[in-house]
C-alpha cells in the first residue's frame, strides 16, 4: 500500500496573518497496494486557494477525492462556517472525516446557497464522519446532511437544523449508519422526518444514539422510513413530535423496522402512533420500552399498526402511554401483532381499549404478558377487539378499568374469536356490564383460566356473554366476582354456553339475580363436571338463575349457595332445564326453594338433594304454579324449612305439575316432606 501524507503544518486560526504562500508538497510512502491519504486541516476558512499555504476542510475533501484509495481528513476542534455544503464525491475508497482535539463544528447558517446544509454525500461515495457537531443547516430536504452513498456518522451531534419538506437533520437515499450520536432539535417544518427521512430501497441503522426533541410538520418526529430497512439498537427516541402520525418513528410501504434494546419514550403525534406508526410494513421490537408516548386526536399511544402490517413485540415494556381515542398502547387495524413476555401497563385511551385495540380482520397473539392497570372511557379497559382473531396464553389481565360503560378487562365483539389458555383475568372493573370479560356476537374458548375479583355494576361481574355468542369454558375458575343486578360470576343472554370441569365459587349479586350465573333470553347452556359453590344473590338463584331456552346440568355440584328470596341453588324461571347425575347440597333461600325454585319445565335424574334449606316452603324444591318438574332416580336427605312444616323436601304450588317416580327416595325429612298446595 502506498501512503500519501500531507506534511502537517502548524494550525492557523481563521483570520490570523498567513505565512508566505507556498505550494503543498505530497509525500508518498510505500505500504501495500492501495494508497491512503491523510490530510490535516489547518484553517477555519472555507476557501479554495492552492497558493495560500493552508488547507481548508473543503480543499482536504477535494484532495482526497482526487487521490485513489482510502483517505482520512483530520479536522481540529473549533467552528467552521461553511459557504456551501461539503461535497463528498469519491469512488476510489472510503473517506474518513475525523475531528481531533475536541469537537469540530460545521455551521451552515452563514452559507450563501439555497441549500445551507453541512454535507452532501454522492451515490458513489463511502464516507464516515466522526466527532463533529453539524448545526445551523436549512434546506428543502436534509437540513444537515444529504446522503446518497454509504455514510457512517459517529460520535457526533446534529442539532438545530431544518428542512422544509423532509429530513430535518438527514435526508437519506443510500445506506446510513448513525452510531454514538445525538440528533436534537431538528425540524422538517412542512413534511416528514424531523430527524431523518429515508426513501425506498435505502437503509438506516441507529446504534447507541439519541434522537431527541425533533419535530415534523407532518409524519415522523424523529425518523421516517418508506420501503426501507430501519434498525434501531441500544438507542433512545424521545420527546419528538409530529403534526400527523408517528411521533417517534414512521414506517410505511414495505419497510422493515427493528427496535432492539432501545427506548421510544415521551413522543407525541397529533393522530396515530404516538411512539411508532407502521403502515404496510413489518416491525420487530425486542427488549425495548415504548413508554410515555401520546396521540392528541387519534389512536395508538405507543404503536399504531395499519394496512396489513405485522409486528412482533418481545420482552418489552409498553406502559404509561395515552391515546385520545382507541388503544392507549397498541392500535391494530387490518394487521397482525404478537406480544410475548412483555408488559402493557398503566396506559389510557379516550374511547376503547385502554391497553390494546384491534379491529377489521386483525390477528392478535398475546403470550406470557401482563396487561395491568390500563383505563379507558367506554369499553375494554385492557383490550378491545372487533372482527379479530385473539389468542391469549399464560397472561394476566389485571386491575384494568372502564370509566363509563362495559368490559373492565377484555371486550371481544363483532364476530371475533378468542382463544384463552392458562391466564388470569382479575380485579378489573366496569360501571355497567362485564367486570372481567365481554363476549358479544363472537366465539370464545377459555381454558385453564382464572376469572377472579372482577366487578361490574349491572351484569356479569366475571364474564358477560351476549348477542348470539358461543362460549366454551373448561378447567377454569370463576371466583369472587360481583355485580349489582345479574350474574355475579357469569351472565349469558341469547348465546350458547358450554362449561366443563370448572368451578364457579364465591361470586355475588348485590341487588338482583344469579350469584354464580344468569342465563337468559334464548341462551342454551350445557354445564358438566362443574361446581357452583358459596355464591350468593340478593334475589333469585344463588348458584344459577335460568330464564333461557335450555339448561343441561350434568355431573355437577351446586353447593352452599344462597338467595335472598327464591332458589338458593337454582332459580329456573322458564325454558327447559335438565339436571342429571348432580348433587345439590347445603343451599339456602330466604323464601322458597332451598335448592331449586322452578317456574319452567325441569327434569331431575339420578341426583342428590341434601341439607338444603328454605325459610318458608320447599326445603329442597319449590315448584311454582307455572312449573313442570319431573324427578326420577334421585335422593332427598335432611332438607328443611324454617318457618313452615309444609314441603320440607318438595313444595308443589297450586297449578304446578310434579311427576315423582318410585325410585326417588327421601331420608331424614321432617314434618311434611312433599306438599301439594
Amino acid at each position: 500500500m502506498q501512503i500519501s501524507k500531507m506534511m502537517q503544518r502548524r494550525f492557523k486560526a481563521h483570520g490570523t496573518k498567513q505565512n508566505v504562500k507556498r505550494r503543498r508538497k505530497l509525500k508518498l510512502e510505500a505500504m501495500e497496494e492501495r494508497r491512503l491519504l491523510a490530510v490535516v486541516v489547518d484553517t477555519f476558512s472555507d476557501s479554495i486557494d492552492p497558493n495560500d499555504g493552508v488547507t481548508s476542510i473543503r480543499e482536504a475533501i477535494n484532495l482526497a477525492a482526487n487521490t485513489s484509495g482510502d483517505d482520512v481528513v483530520q479536522v481540529p476542534a473549533g467552528t467552521y462556517y461553511l459557504n456551501s455544503p461539503l461535497n463528498i464525491n469519491d469512488a476510489s475508497g472510503q473517506l474518513d472525516l475525523q475531528s481531533v482535539g475536541g469537537v469540530a463544528t460545521l455551521d451552515a447558517s452563514q452559507a450563501t446557497v439555497a441549500d445551507k446544509r453541512a454535507i452532501d454525500v454522492s451515490a458513489i461515495s463511502h464516507a464516515a464522519v466522526a466527532g463533529f457537531k453539524l448545526t445551523g443547516g436549512s434546506a428543502g430536504v436534509g437540513g444537515a446532511v444529504f446522503n446518497q452513498g454509504e455514510l457512517e456518522i459517529l460520535d457526533s451531534v446534529l442539532t438545530d437544523n431544518a428542512a422544509t419538506y423532509a429530513g430535518g437533520a438527514i435526508f437519506n437515499t443510500g445506506a446510513l449508519s448513525v452510531k454514538d450520536s445525538v440528533l436534537k432539535n431538528n425540524v422538517a417544518s412542512q413534511g416528514d422526518g424531523g430527524g431523518i427521512r429515508t426513501i425506498p430501497n435505502s437503509s438506516v441503522e441507529i446504534i447507541d444514539s439519541t434522537l431527541k426533541d425533533n419535530a415534523a410538520g407532518f409524519n415522523a418526529g424523529a425518523i421516517f422510513a418508506e420501503d426501507a430497512m430501519l434498525s434501531i439498537v441500544d438507542s433512545q427516541i424521545e420527546d419528538n413530535d409530529s403534526g400527523s402520525a408517528g411521533g417517534g418513528v414512521y414506517a410505511e410501504r414495505g419497510s422493515s423496522l427493528s427496535v432492539l434494546d432501545s427506548r421510544i419514550v415521551n413522543n407525541s403525534a397529533r393522530y396515530g402512533g404516538g411512539g411508532v406508526f407502521v403502515y404496510d410494513s413489518d416491525v420487530a421490537v425486542d427488549g425495548s420500552a415504548l413508554t410515555g408516548n401520546e396521540t392528541l386526536e387519534e389512536s395508538g399511544g405507543a404503536i399504531s399498526l395499519r394496512g396489513q402490517s405485522t409486528a412482533t413485540i418481545l420482552d418489552s415494556n409498553l406502559s404509561n402511554n395515552t391515546s385520545a381515542i382507541d388503544g392507549g398502547a397498541v392500535f391494530v387495524n387490518d394487521s397482525s401483532v404478537t406480544i410475548v413476555d412483555s408488559r402493557v401497563n398503566e396506559n389510557e385511551s379516550g374511547s376503547a381499549g385502554g391497553g390494546i385495540y384491534a379491529e377489521d380482520l386483525s390477528t392478535v397473539d398475546i403470550q406470557d404478558t401482563m396487561i395491568k392497570f390500563n383505563e379507558t372511557r367506554y369499553i375494554g379497559g385492557a383490550i378491545f377487539v372487533y372482527a379479530v382473531d385473539l389468542t391469549i396464553d399464560d397472561s394476566g389481565i389485571l386491575g384494568n378499568s372502564v370509566w363509563e360503560f362495559d368490559a373492565g378487562g377484555l371486550a371481544v365483539l363483532g364476530n371475533s374469536t378468542l382463544q384463552m389458555t392458562g391466564s388470569r383475568v382479575a380485579a378489573n372493573q366496569a360501571p355497567n356490564n362485564a367486570g372481567g370479560i365481554m363476549i358479544e356476537n363472537s366465539f370464545a374458548s377459555i381454558d385453564q383460566t382464572d376469572i377472579a375479583s372482577n366487578v361490574s355494576h349491572s351484569g356479569g361481574g366475571g364474564i358477560y356473554i351476549h348477542n348470539y355468542s358461543s362460549v366454551e369454558i373448561s378447567d377454569s375458575l370463576i371466583v369472587d366476582n360481583s355485580t349489582y343486578y345479574a350474574g355475579g360470576g357469569l351472565f349469558s343472554f341469547d348465546s350458547s354456553l358450554e362449561m366443563d370441569d370448572s368451578r364457579v365459587i364465591e361470586n355475588t349479586v348485590v341487588y338482583g339475580d344469579g350469584g354464580g350465573a344468569s342465563i337468559l333470553g334464548g341462551s342454551t347452556a350445557q354445564i358438566a363436571d362443574t361446581k357452583f359453590k358459596n355464591n350468593e344473590t340478593a334475589r333469585h338463584g344463588g348458584g344459577i338463575f335460568f330464564d333461557g331456552a335450555t339448561l343441561d346440568l350434568l355431573d355437577s355440584r351446586v353447593d352452599s349457595n344462597s338467595a335472598g328470596t327464591d332458589g338458593g341453588g337454582l332459580a329456573i324461571m322458564g325454558g327447559q332445564a335438565t339436571i342429571v347425575d348432580s348433587v345439590l347440597n347445603n343451599n339456602i333461600s330466604s323464601y322458597r326453594g332451598g335448592a331449586i325454585y322452578n317456574e319452567g319445565s325441569t327434569e331431575i335424574v339420578n341426583s342428590n338433594l341434601m341439607f338444603n334449606q328454605a325459610n318458608l316452603h320447599g326445603g329442597a324444591v319449590f315448584n311454582a304454579a307455572t312449573g313442570v318438574i319431573d324427578i326420577s332416580d334421585s335422593f332427598f336427605k335432611a332438607n328443611e324449612t324454617i318457618y313452615s312444616r309444609l314441603g320440607t323436601a318438595i313444595y308443589n304450588d297450586e297449578g304446578g305439575v310434579l311427576v315423582l317416580d318410585a325410585n326417588t327416595t327421601f331420608k331424614d325429612q321432617r314434618f311434611i316432606a312433599i306438599y301439594y298446595a
